[in-house]
């Protein structure tokens, strides 16, 4: 497993904290324009999408949740359905890349992202203009691993914040040095467009524990590849 594909970049424009406090809040980069908003499982939990319309009150919204009936808001329209390859009764949004161009997209299903991400074509995938998900389990194989790679090709990841309810593992790579995974992660991508190299460190300012009566990460996720600065050889995980 290349640990490159977890390359953490600053972007030009600021980044914000939306939704509420804890789990539930997703950092995005602000000042992007976007011409469809997609959800990708909420529960009970719209905070993220009620500040979101606050800043961008002119796009469509919609929400997929298999598990909810109605609405939380007149301005998402749910869709009761799941995510997934496109197959077995799930979606994987391919009319919605049919007809927006830039479309933002939250994300948090279980695992069911690493099949969404495996149907999309590359042409689909660049019609996400932002896109803030939690991975869970990246490290469980190196299929997922491909599909991270796979999604670099097009994105910047400007952000990564480790859940701190759900551990880390440490892996030996092969130039003999040590490097912590967090066994999930909250990721925030951008298209490809602009960035700078990223200084800040990870857990950012930013950013709030998952779980309110659990501390951070007792490590702080130093280095490359959370503090990009590109190495001089291809680092990977023995």
């Amino acid at each position: 497993m290349d640990i490159s594909v977890i390359e953490v970049y600053k972007p030009l424009n600021k980044k914000i904290r939306i939704g509420k406090d804890f789990d539930g809040g997703y950092i995005i980069v602000e000042g992007l324009e976007y011409d469809c908003f997609l959800a990708a499982g909420i529960s009970d939990d719209i905070s993220f999408e009620e500040d979101f319309i606050k800043l961008y009150p002119n796009i469509p919204y919609f929400a997929f949740d298999g598990t909810i009936e109605t609405s939380p808001s007149p301005q998402i329209t749910v869709i009761k359905q799941n995510i997934g390859s496109g197959a077995n009764g799930t979606t994987n949004f391919s009319e919605y890349f049919e007809r927006y161009n830039n479309i933002f997209i939250k994300m948090d299903i279980e695992g069911h992202e690493f099949p969404w991400l495996a149907s999309l074509t590359t042409e689909q995938i660049k019609k996400i203009k932002q896109f803030v998900v939690e991975f869970h389990y990246p490290t469980q194989s190196l299929e997922v691993w491909t599909l991270l790679d796979k999604l670099r090709k097009t994105h910047w990841l400007v952000h990564l914040h480790p859940h701190n309810g759900c551990g880390y593992k440490t892996y030996k790579l092969q130039n003999g040095k040590d490097i912590i995974i967090p066994n999930l992660f909250e990721c925030t991508y951008t298209r490809k467009e602009f960035l700078e190299f990223n200084d800040e460190p990870t857990p950012s300012p930013l950013d709030q524990q998952n779980s309110p009566h659990v501390p951070e990460l007792e490590v702080k996720l130093f280095g490359y590849p959370y503090n990009t600065l590109k190495p001089q050889e291809t680092m990977t995980i023995l």
